[in-house]
């Protein structure tokens, strides 16, 4: 058995609790049984998050959550700007740089980005 206390197994039946009554077997037997159901337990939920991670990592569905969450990395770094009745979703970076300002190249993104290419990106006509 487990035993979490730092005192021997007989030692610590010497040891009366607050209320005067001695610590029993029956109640250090019990802790040692909850003791070992909640590791068990934990574990289980451990390997199964790790399944359920794997599973994601392969591209199967795992459930609405790994979806919400999918969805708001896709999604994080967007902004919708509005112009009267119409509107349009850009990427953060796009928006500074239609603004003038000055912004440090995106991760990923191998050539420099002008005003013209996100206005052509979105399909609006140059004069």
């Amino acid at each position: 058995m487990i035993r979490l206390h730092s005192l021997g197994y007989k030692d610590f039946l010497k040891y009366k609790v607050k209320d005067g009554s001695a610590v029993d077997e029956v109640a250090l037997t019990l802790t040692d049984y909850l003791t070992i159901i909640t590791m068990a337990l934990t574990t289980a939920f451990r390997v199964w998050m790790d399944a359920r991670d794997a599973k994601n990592l392969q591209g199967e569905d795992t459930g609405i959550r790994k979806f919400r969450e999918k969805v708001r990395e896709e999604n994080g770094n967007k902004l919708i700007v509005f112009d009267n009745d119409r509107y349009a979703i850009f990427d953060v970076y796009e928006v500074f740089i239609l603004t003038g300002s000055n912004v440090t190249k995106p991760g990923g993104v191998l050539e420099v980005i002008t005003k013209e290419d996100i206005l052509r990106k979105y399909g609006v006509q140059l004069e």
